[in-house]
């Protein structure tokens, strides 16, 4: 699933990109958790407070935060972020141009333009979403882990354990904390203090117990569970 983020001072004219984004991955059946803000400094704030996205579609002429200051926010937090840039306004292509976006969509043409966009946003997503690993990196191994092969992470004494798919396990000396700052997957949840699970191996929940796959049981209280739950709705529903 993709964290999209739109952003246009025009309530109506967000409603509009908002239904077409929302078309188009329905289409193409891509499961996105989608965020609309009319104003930029809500988004400003909700950046600065460590709210991630894999893309953003903004507004550049926007009151208090241009969409140009916004993507240069976004891409201070996470160099992987892609922005598209719609705008009324020609003269602003140059400076757009500078951030580095990739593309530029006058709203007069969005009907024509925006679905192009969109295939190209998504194919970048996708090829940056099979390069998506994690490094086991000391003295004695250096391990290149498949973010989508890690089942479950468990933290064991001074070790992070994680359970592989292949029924294997890799083991490195450091803190549930760091593990979960680096992955940065919206796939990858933390349940409770002792454990970070994979959503996309999750296979049921059943009383007070989540069976994921390989057969491996985890039991957890009824607090994570619902959470947990919260995030497999948007996962399997596809907050589109």
């Amino acid at each position: 699933m993709y964290r999209i983020v739109l952003c246009d001072d025009n309530g109506d004219y967000l409603n509009i990109v908002k239904g077409q984004v929302k078309n188009y991955c329905m289409k193409k059946n891509i499961r996105i958790e989608l965020e609309t803000f009319q104003d930029s400094s809500r988004l400003e704030e909700a950046v600065e407070k460590g709210k991630l996205f894999d893309a953003c579609i903004l507004d550049i002429d926007m009151p208090f935060c241009s969409g140009i200051d916004i993507a240069d926010l976004v891409r201070d937090r996470c160099a992987n972020v892609f922005v598209i840039f719609l705008t009324a306004y020609h003269n602003f292509a140059e400076k757009a141009c500078r951030v580095n976006v990739i593309r530029y969509v006058l709203k007069d043409k969005m009907e024509q333009e925006l679905e192009g966009a969109l295939d190209e946003l998504f194919f970048r997503l996708e090829r940056l979403e099979c390069q998506k690993n994690y490094i086991i990196s000391n003295n004695r191994k250096y391990i290149k882990i498949l973010q989508k092969d890690i089942i479950y992470i468990r933290k064991v004494q001074k070790d992070v354990v994680f359970v592989l798919n292949d029924g294997k396990e890799e083991k490195e000396r450091t803190t549930l904390q760091d593990v979960y700052r680096k992955l940065e997957n919206p796939e990858i949840v933390w349940l409770d203090r002792g454990i970070i699970l994979n959503l996309r191996h999750v296979r049921k929940i059943s009383g007070d117990q989540i069976e994921m796959n390989g057969g491996y049981i985890i039991t957890t209280n009824t607090e994570h569970l619902m959470e947990l739950k919260r995030h497999l709705a948007l996962y399997w529903g596809g907050m589109v």
